[in-house]
């Protein structure tokens, strides 16, 4: 039996490039990985729900609230405690704005807003004045601060037609960034390390030492 890695939680926003979350979905799946998937309204306007049932045989997570939801009335809680690496892919400017603002009117808002002890990828993909707008690159660089992962979109062509930076990072890229930080995780657990701080003095005589 194939070493369980990590419980991934997918949330897929409403951008034209939430088709090729399904293929990043089989990848994690292929790497035996544990996957769920929820999905914002918009964002079942690209892909349906029954694509990502199919692929995880799990229930896809889309309301808040929901009276049909025998597991719990609290899905943006459980589903947090559940994730080992939760993904953000697409992440649309609407999205990235009301995750740095705060704002929790969604499952996906509402389920950050408990999540900022997780590990979290955030991968843009919007038009280009979109992303270069100052405002999408401040809530972009204040994510990165607070501790966010974010994958940055490549250049390229558009939904849209136009050529330029905002283009979803491939399935494939998306995957290997993140098993990179997997590993790089796994070196090192378990190792304690000293660090220090500050000047070191070794004294010659009373009077002469070799300092850093």
């Amino acid at each position: 039996m194939k070493k369980v890695n990590y419980n991934i939680l997918l949330a897929v926003t409403g951008g034209i490039a939430a088709y090729k979350i399904p293929y990043l979905c089989r990848l994690f799946l292929k790497s035996n990985n544990p996957v769920r998937v929820i999905m914002t309204k918009n964002a079942t306007q690209f892909v349906k729900p029954l694509t990502f049932e199919a692929l995880t045989r799990k229930k896809v997570y889309i309301e808040e609230f929901d009276e049909n939801n025998n597991e719990s009335y609290m899905s943006h809680i459980d589903l947090v405690d559940w994730a080992d690496i939760i993904i953000i892919a697409p992440a649309t400017a609407n999205t990235i704005a009301k995750i740095a603002s705060g704002v929790g009117d969604n499952l996906l808002t509402s389920l950050m807003l408990v999540a900022y002890e997780k590990t979290v990828f955030i991968c843009p993909a919007m038009n280009t004045r979109m992303y270069l707008n100052p405002i999408t690159k401040e809530n972009i660089n204040k994510l990165n601060n607070l501790g966010f992962n974010i994958i940055p979109p490549s250049k390229g062509e558009l939904a849209c037609s136009d050529e330029g930076v905002g283009r979803l990072k491939e399935p494939d890229e998306i995957f290997d960034y993140v098993n990179d930080y997997k590993q790089s995780s796994k070196e090192y657990k378990g190792i304690r390390f000293l660090v220090t701080a500050g000047p070191t003095r070794e004294y010659i005589d009373p009077v002469r030492y070799i300092t850093n």
